[in-house]
């Protein structure tokens, strides 16, 4: 069953990682000046359309919330611990964490690790016979714990899309592509 669930996973994920060397190499070379594949057009820029856009909004700022100005500070300050802050004196693309945003992400990457170790340990018939059988078990309850986290956060990052340039200030983009 295992290697089934992992035959599964990995095809795909292989399949998935080629198109994205693709696009980290065209990033890449954007970034160093070099011409990227497709020139731009009017209109749609094909594969390159989302680094078009965003270089688009370089130095744009937001657009104001329409639900009003405490709707957009708390927009703000969500994208804050949820994205860090562009470093102005850094380099580009330097960000800078809070140690509230810092602890935040540190717990998602926990929780995902400990997800990935909840799957491992599930799958051996042994300790799943032990701990993951009764109702309400350990399993279960860490299944739904995760849900809650990963959930809680995806809702956050929509709220915070139109703030985040990285999602083309679109709660819509956000959702349908990164």
């Amino acid at each position: 069953m295992v290697i089934f669930a992992v035959g599964v996973v990995s095809v795909p994920s292989g399949l998935i990682a080629s198109g994205f060397v693709e696009i980290v190499q065209s990033k890449n070379k954007a970034r160093r000046g070099e011409p990227v594949s497709q020139p731009r057009q009017q209109g749609r820029a094909g594969d390159d359309w989302y680094e078009f856009r965003y270089s688009d909004l370089e130095g744009v700022d937001p657009p104001p919330s329409k639900l009003g100005p405490k709707i957009d500070r708390w927009q703000y300050a969500v994208n804050e611990f949820l994205n860090g802050k562009e470093s102005p004196d850094g380099p580009e693309g330097h960000t800078q964490w809070t140690p509230l945003s810092y602890s935040g992400r540190v717990f998602i990457f926990a929780v995902i690790i400990a997800n990935v170790l909840a799957v491992l340990l599930e799958s051996m018939p042994r300790i799943d016979k032990a701990v993951g059988n009764g109702k309400r078990n350990f399993f279960d309850v860490f299944e739904a714990f995760s849900v809650t986290i990963f959930a809680s956060e995806y809702i956050l990052r929509l709220f915070c899309a139109p703030k985040n340039r990285e999602a083309l200030y679109s709660t819509f983009i956000y959702a349908t592509t990164l």
